[in-house]
């Protein structure tokens, strides 16, 4: 850059401060010297805090700085998701709110007790349960307690069948 090119910007810039000096000589009826007259402008009052244009809530400004027009990144970027799918002509996503009613709290991840079976439903259950054990798919550790439920089993049959006979 040449020297001539920054007198020349230097000298506009001496012009445009003599050009607000007067303008204020103007406007105010008093002399301002051209230093002066750069801190005459009216100066915009920084808020202390605003309220975030996603999820509303009001949030401290930070004293240097741009501006902010959101409270946090969350915040920013819900709003850009927001209007790219605008952009895109897309429905932006809308949470819908509804009330389900439940007999009794249950534990995530317990399952719902079934019925127990009655007359022939037990027969497929004893037949599922010979299979499993023929095929191996029953833990050794359970066999224990099964061979004695299967005992008191054949036991109560054995009793039902004589009180029948009788």
């Amino acid at each position: 850059m040449s020297s001539t090119t920054t007198n020349a910007f230097r000298a506009g810039q001496r012009a445009r401060a003599t050009n607000l000096a007067r303008a204020a000589v103007e406007r105010d009826g008093l002399p301002v010297s051209p230093p002066q007259a750069r801190l005459a402008r009216p100066k915009h009052r920084r808020p202390a805090s605003l309220v975030c244009a996603w999820c509303a809530t009001s949030f401290e400004v930070n004293t240097v700085g741009r501006i902010p027009t959101w409270c946090s990144a969350t915040c920013r970027h819900r709003a850009w998701e927001q209007s790219r799918a605008a952009a895109s002509g897309r429905s932006a996503i809308q949470l819908v709110e509804r009330i389900v009613e439940v007999d009794r709290p249950m534990p995530v991840g317990e399952k719902t007790p079934a019925a127990p079976p009655n007359g022939a439903g037990w027969i497929a259950m004893l037949a599922e349960l010979v299979r499993q054990l023929d095929t191996g798919r029953v833990y050794r550790r359970d066999l224990d307690a099964i061979a004695r439920a299967s005992i008191a089993l054949n036991d109560a049959l054995r009793r039902r069948l004589i009180s029948r006979r009788h």
